[in-house]
């Protein structure tokens, strides 16, 4: 396997992290509002928004991970396969747990 399939089958993470970040985000803001214009002060919601945020983004993180790891290693242990072989999003049906 060459440089060039190796990022093809680890660039689907680089987006996951961007998608935790982004998560972690908008549980913040969500929270924040809450806070700001439904309970008028405080901060319990900005905190539990973070968690929920963080916490949802962590599970779709692994969840990719696992997927990008199960085909790597059915990348590298099919025969026939080609070595630039590029991985791709999985598709809407598939969870990721391998079921």
């Amino acid at each position: 396997m060459d440089d060039r399939s190796g990022a093809s089958l680890w660039l689907p993470l680089a987006g996951s992290g961007l998608e935790l970040a982004s998560a972690t985000l908008v549980g913040l803001g969500i929270g924040y509002a809450v806070d700001r214009w439904v309970i008028g002060g405080g901060n319990g919601a900005t905190v539990a928004g973070l968690l929920i945020g963080f916490g949802l983004g962590m599970f779709r993180f692994v969840r990719w991970a696992t997927v990008i790891t199960r085909r790597v290693a059915e990348s590298q242990s099919s025969v026939s396969g080609s070595a630039d072989r590029s991985v791709g999003w999985p598709a809407d049906d598939d969870d990721g747990w391998g079921a």
